[in-house]
């Protein structure tokens, strides 16, 4: 009997709590500045990358060049991230969960996307400031620079992206896109990995700004 009696009050206390969702105003919002963002970052990237590319002159220097490479960038995230977050946006309205390695695609590319271009600002910095100070040096090894700054840009962000899809399992937009439990400790990219790496590249963007023309 004391058997039966223990069942019954424990009975209820295994309870599935409701996955964790936006509100209706919230997900409208959302959907809305995503949409947006997506239609407004394809097309003003592309008509100012298509103006680089056909006009030779705006690509004679390595600033206008990485320029290029920032419009492209900001298209790659326009085409491919904000379309997944309107599919978790989705997903969660309609109660249904997405595969992980697209929700690890999604975290891939927004991570990719905000490093590179924070570090394509701080490159393009860095050719102003060389411009600046070494007028009459600025071609010198130019494609040479070009190809350091490429590719230390996107080394690190492409360390970084890999980082935080290991860092961050349980971030928001991954817990609404598999429908699950956001949990009360989840992770925080923005203060683990994307707050250092912004203020990193703000530390050098301010750092180089002509410190010598005033002397």
């Amino acid at each position: 009997m004391n058997v039966s009696v223990i069942d019954e009050r424990y009975q209820y206390v295994f309870q599935v709590e409701p996955a964790w969702t936006l509100s209706q105003p919230a997900t409208v919002l959302c959907l809305s500045m995503a949409v947006v963002s997506c239609l407004g970052g394809l097309l003003g990237n592309l008509l100012l990358t298509a103006a680089i590319l056909r006009t030779p002159s705006l690509r004679r220097t390595n600033t206008n060049r990485l320029v290029l490479h920032l419009c492209l960038a900001g298209a790659v995230v326009s085409g491919t991230n904000v379309p997944l977050v309107i599919s978790i946006l989705v997903a969660s309205v309609v109660r249904q969960s997405l595969p992980p390695a697209l929700l690890s695609l999604q975290t891939l590319t927004f991570t990719a996307g905000v490093t590179c271009q924070l570090g394509l600002l701080s490159a393009i910095s860095y050719e102003r400031f060389h411009c600046v100070t070494y007028p009459f040096r600025t071609t010198d090894r130019q494609a040479r620079r070009l190809k350091i700054e490429l590719g230390v840009v996107w080394l690190v962000a492409l360390v970084c992206s890999l980082i935080d899809v290991r860092l961050t399992p349980d971030s928001a937009l991954t817990v609404l896109g598999r429908a699950g439990q956001l949990p009360h400790n989840f992770a925080n990219s923005f203060c683990l990995l994307h707050f250092p790496v912004g203020a990193i590249n703000i530390v050098i963007i301010d750092a180089i700004k002509y410190p010598r023309v005033c002397h």
